[in-house]
């Protein structure tokens, strides 16, 4: 079975006890990755396919990915390559991902301006 990310929008809201179960938050792919609600918004990737020939086995095999939450070290590495801005992932991935230029924007403080 490839590696699959488990990362949905499902998590924060099961980590914060906002939910009981990852179906109950609206605003997840979960209903039509483990489900199989139709959505037009959701496009399966090819990681997800690989989960199963049959849409049925695809379903069975993202609930499986819920079973267990992410460990705090998993949640470590997730956020420290965020604040980081780097990419997580395969090396593959992030030797496709990184190279690209990215503007770093920084804020400043707006000019005092008197009248």
């Amino acid at each position: 079975m490839p590696r699959q990310p488990r990362l949905d929008i499902a998590d924060p809201p099961l980590r914060a006890a906002m939910v009981a179960i990852p179906q109950d938050y609206r605003w997840t792919s979960f209903h039509a990755n483990a489900l199989g609600t139709s959505d037009p918004l959701i496009h399966p990737h090819d990681e997800y396919l690989a989960l199963g020939v049959e849409p049925t086995d695809r379903h069975a095999a993202y609930r499986e990915l819920f079973k267990t939450a992410l460990s705090d070290d998993q949640l470590l590495d997730i956020r420290t390559h965020l604040q980081q801005q780097r990419a997580l992932g395969t090396n593959r991935l992030q030797a496709a991902i990184e190279p690209v230029p990215t503007k770093s924007w920084e804020l400043h403080p707006a000019p005092f301006i008197r009248i």
